[in-house]
């Protein structure tokens, strides 16, 4: 958290949050026992190192898994063509950064004029299986998710 505060990090890596909530019953128990007399300040420092070394495999497996999905999804544009690869590599930076997308935002990251030259980027991306239609119904004001990245945050992961 001091990492992302000082601006060190663009997001903070460790949601201790999540381990506190799953462990709901045994975080009050040992903030209680904490607040006792005598205070168990060990049995409230294991329960919260704990939560840091289970949060931090888990920001680890993400990071990891976030390498492979970039690392196959680039190689993936690389296969078109020289222009078409550029952009794409553009927009597929952009997409770790914001993974639901529209015309508009497509334009705005790769100076496309016209919102059919954007929505022919999407439909490459779309092709490649990079992204998904979030309402297929729609046919107009459309938006896409970068789901395999976004599946990365669910919370049975």
């Amino acid at each position: 958290m001091f990492l992302w505060q000082e601006k060190l990090l663009e997001l903070p890596l460790l949601y201790l949050s999540d381990f506190f909530k799953k462990n709901q019953s045994l975080y009050y128990e040992r903030l209680q026992a904490y607040h006792s007399d005598p205070a168990d300040v060990n049995g409230w420092l294991d329960f919260f190192l704990e939560g840091i070394v289970s949060t931090a495999s888990s920001a680890i497996q993400i990071a990891s898994k976030i390498s492979y999905i970039r690392e196959n999804d680039m190689a993936k544009v690389h296969r078109l063509g020289k222009v078409a690869a550029s952009t794409a590599v553009d927009v597929l930076r952009n997409l770790f950064r914001q993974p639901i997308i529209d015309v508009g935002k497509i334009q705005e990251w790769t100076q496309v004029k016209t919102r059919a030259g954007a929505q022919k980027i999407i439909d490459r991306l779309v092709d490649l299986g990079i992204l998904v239609q979030r309402d297929p119904k729609k046919t107009y004001g459309r938006t896409y998710e970068y789901r395999s990245y976004l599946q990365l945050f669910e919370n049975d992961t």
